[in-house]
């Protein structure tokens, strides 16, 4: 018997330590290698899935900061829209891009409305791709208020200002 992603996501939650985990699930070897080494070159740690059960299980074992999908798959031309939809009822609260062929404004519709965040069409450039994926990020930071530490510095991302041991330090264009 298949235990549901929602009861999953409820035994594992509790977060991961490290860097950012980006979920990729792309079936094309060639793009997905290209994909996974551009996100790898900006310092995400990537897990490359190429199909829906090892999307399944990677999604489990990594919860991902952000998840790219592939829409179209061997085993499902829905793929991508279904197992969203499946992390977004079991709480998945990150971002998702669609990375497809499937160009029609039905389908870019669909997947927004379906919990994705952005959609990128195939073919693209992987600048493209990335800027969105920092976009992403940006936009995560600012809906939660996030704030990065690192040492005595903290920077409020939403607020966009800078903290010295708790002082507010004023930046200047020069």
């Amino acid at each position: 018997m298949r235990v549901s992603l929602a009861h999953n996501l409820r035994l594992t939650a509790g977060g991961h330590t490290g860097g950012v985990q980006v979920l990729l699930l792309e079936d094309e070897p060639r793009l997905g290698r290209a994909v996974e080494g551009a996100l790898k070159a900006q310092g995400y740690g990537v897990r490359w899935a190429k199909g829906l059960e090892e999307a399944r299980d990677a999604f489990l074992e990594l919860e991902p900061d952000l998840m790219v999908l592939d829409v179209r798959l061997p085993e499902d031309p829905d793929g991508g829209f279904r197992f969203a939809q499946e992390v977004r009822q079991a709480g998945y609260k990150g971002p998702i891009l669609f990375l497809t062929a499937r160009d029609t404004l039905e389908d870019r519709v669909f997947g927004l409305d379906l919990g994705g965040d952005d959609y990128l069409v195939k073919p693209f450039h992987l600048e493209e791709l990335l800027a969105r994926v920092r976009a992403l990020f940006r936009r995560q930071a600012e809906a939660t208020g996030a704030r990065l530490r690192l040492g005595d510095l903290e920077a409020d991302l939403a607020g966009r200002a800078v903290y010295h041991r708790g002082r507010r330090v004023d930046l200047y264009l020069k």
